[in-house]
């Protein structure tokens, strides 16, 4: 029983290690729009347009679209369904001025790819029906910016894996914005710099290695930033990683799952923990990480090891330092959940995964106060 669940785990994992990796085996970019589709082939391995350190104009909104078709079944202006569907690799946002979790798309327990959006407001789930919508994808990211009161999806993928940006606004609706320079990146995390007022993107290009990208005022400018991974990893896919702003300290963080913590300092990515700095380190991260504002840390929730027993692990990291958090109940074992922090609330909101030892794709929310975790 345990090597099964030893070999649903490793399975679980290279499934997403395979969604993640489309973007390096594909041999043409898909840029999509609600009228358009347009392919450009770009040898995998040649750089992308040098714009690093330029900011690069987005056109004008397109305001007239048609409807995408989505890949749920819902009839128009309807909420039929009370909670959404069973989902892995879908993207979720916090909205702090109107106090709602936002979810888009993922993928469904049918690998169907979707393009729906939810809010939840602490009691239930809303479907959101959008005249336009981004077109079925997972593993996108997206992000609030409370300064513009906007949000932002970039990326993602169904069997082609996108570059483009969308807003979703006062208008409650959504629109494209595309441009040459604006980033090719996947595996995208986005985190709102809360000091810079600015949304930072970090992802690997198709040259295999990272960049940083800022969002601020409908520009995208690639930073100068280079991350300093030792010569035995560069190229490699992290598998997984997230950015956190440490709001305590005004600080970007991002946790990977090569054991490794960088912050980014004076505009540069330093390294600060790894196993080779003893106890303090964040293992093998495979999950996702949010900050909680009330009590001052970053959270992190997934697994960290396939060894003995297979379970769920909760760290926290404050004042540079990740130290394990030990509960007698946690949520079951998943891999590819979204998490977000419910500011209004003081509480980590969590939805669906794919559990690997039913092999069940989830629809289940649940909550952690910062000392239980409980199953709404």
């Amino acid at each position: 029983m345990r090597l099964e669940k030893k070999k649903l785990l490793f399975t679980a994992m290279l499934l997403s290690f395979v969604f993640k990796l489309m973007a390096c085996q594909a041999s043409e970019i898909v840029f999509s729009s609600p009228q358009t589709e347009v392919t450009a082939d770009i040898p995998i391995g040649t750089n992308t347009p040098n714009v690093q350190s330029n900011a690069t104009a987005l056109p004008e909104e397109i305001s007239e679209q048609q409807p995408l078709a989505t890949s749920n079944a819902f009839s128009s202006g309807t909420e039929e369904r009370s909670i959404p569907s069973p989902r892995q690799f879908h993207a979720m946002a916090y909205d702090s001025n109107r106090k709602v979790v936002v979810m888009f798309g993922g993928r469904d327990k049918h690998n169907s790819y979707l393009n729906d959006m939810w809010e939840f407001d602490g009691q239930n789930w809303h479907y959101i029906n959008t005249d336009v919508s981004p077109t079925p994808r997972g593993n996108s990211a997206m992000v609030f910016d409370p300064n513009n009161d906007l949000i932002l999806l970039y990326g993602g993928g169904d069997e082609n894996w996108t570059y483009d940006t969308w807003i979703y606004d006062a208008t409650r609706d959504w629109r494209i914005l595309s441009g040459i320079g604006a980033p090719h990146v996947f595996n995208p995390s986005l985190i709102y710099d809360l000091e810079q007022k600015r949304i930072l993107l970090f992802g690997q290009a198709t040259t295999g290695d990272y960049e940083t990208w800022q969002f601020t005022e409908g520009f995208w400018q690639q930073l100068d930033v280079q991350i300093p991974f030792p010569q035995d990893i560069r190229g490699m896919l992290f598998a997984d990683y997230s950015m956190i702003y440490d709001a305590e300290r005004q600080r970007i963080i991002l946790q990977t799952a090569l054991d490794r913590t960088y912050e980014l300092i004076n505009e540069n990515w330093q390294l600060v923990l790894s196993k080779d700095s003893g106890d303090g380190y964040l293992p093998g991260a495979f999950g996702p990480s949010v900050y909680d504002f009330r009590q001052g840390l970053s959270v992190f929730f997934g697994i960290t090891s396939p060894n003995e027993p297979l379970e769920m692990e909760m760290w926290n990291y404050s004042n540079g330092i990740w130290g394990e958090v030990n509960l007698t109940n946690y949520p079951p074992v998943r891999t590819n959940h979204a998490m977000v922090y419910d500011e209004s609330r003081g509480v980590v909101v969590l939805f669906g995964g794919y559990e690997m030892e039913k092999n069940l794709v989830l629809n289940d929310t649940w909550e952690y106060d910062g000392a239980t975790w409980l199953q709404r």
